[in-house]
């Protein structure tokens, strides 16, 4: 299986060709794990162990890994213009932290969380990060019922996840045998700020953006979702939903298959 990898991504296979293939035919990454991701594939290449280094026995052939590495695209420390563009919208799906970029000593980049550094997998790259909020635009294209919340868009929408995670905090505080009442209180007020500042999405909004996803051109558009998303939650090893403006999640669900939620 190791080789087979190998030799797929030295004949040209992306990663996630490779991975969607290993699905399809029931091999297992590990036991418990039936579907493989880009992130997994990614690990197997990039592990110099199956080189026979140190301890660990050769699996992988020399001439092999010299064939896959030849097809690698170059790392640049240079940021794409849509890399630039979209890294504001990135925030991690753990903690709601922004995701963050840096680039290692041999060039490769590393997206990480500030607050954890495994919320998110070392092993995702900008090529994965931008393949995989192209699935979640071609998803949103192809199913435009999800992103409309009709007339009734208002203070009722999920805003962010900075809004939830302070009125999950306040819930916990009213449950508390003691309430800190200014503590409290200073939570209260700044979600009511929070949701204050949030209510720039009523109806008619919500009908521009529709409009805009209506005639929007084919092919993936860095530059509508700049205009249309509050933010792309990224998680271990991808970018897994698009949070809209109008507070609309087009998500990815379990095994792969992509969901919609409000």
């Amino acid at each position: 299986m190791i080789r087979r990898i190998y030799r797929s991504y030295a004949e040209g296979l992306s990663y996630k060709a490779i991975a969607e293939s290993l699905t399809e035919e029931g091999i297992r990454y590990i036991p418990e794990k039936p579907a493989w991701n880009k992130n997994m594939v990614a690990r197997i290449l990039q592990n110099q162990n199956y080189l026979g280094v140190g301890k660990y026995p050769l699996i992988v052939e020399e001439e092999l890994c010299q064939a896959a590495k030849m097809v690698q695209k170059p790392y640049t420390h240079t940021e794409s213009k849509d890399i630039k563009a979209i890294k504001p919208l990135l925030v991690c799906s753990v903690c709601g932290k922004p995701v963050r970029r840096r680039v290692k000593k041999n060039g490769e980049e590393r997206w990480y969380c500030e607050e954890g550094l495994k919320h998110i997998g070392m092993t995702i790259t900008d090529e994965i990060l931008m393949e995989s909020i192209e699935v979640l635009w071609r998803h949103l294209i192809g199913n435009l019922q999800f992103a409309d919340v009709g007339d009734n868009a208002g203070e009722d929408n999920p805003i962010s996840l900075e809004t939830i995670r302070l009125k999950n905090e306040i819930d916990q505080m009213l449950k508390a045998e003691k309430i800190k009442e200014d503590e409290l209180k200073a939570k209260i007020l700044e979600l009511a700020s929070l949701r204050y500042a949030s209510f720039d999405t009523p109806w008619h909004n919500n009908r521009e953006l529709m409009r805009r996803l209506r005639q929007a051109p084919q092919g993936f558009n860095i530059k509508l979702i700049l205009e249309i998303a509050a933010e792309i939650k990224v998680s271990y090893c991808e970018a897994e939903a698009l949070i809209l403006k109008n507070g609309k999640v087009i998500a990815k669900g379990v095994n792969g298959n992509e969901r919609s939620e409000s």
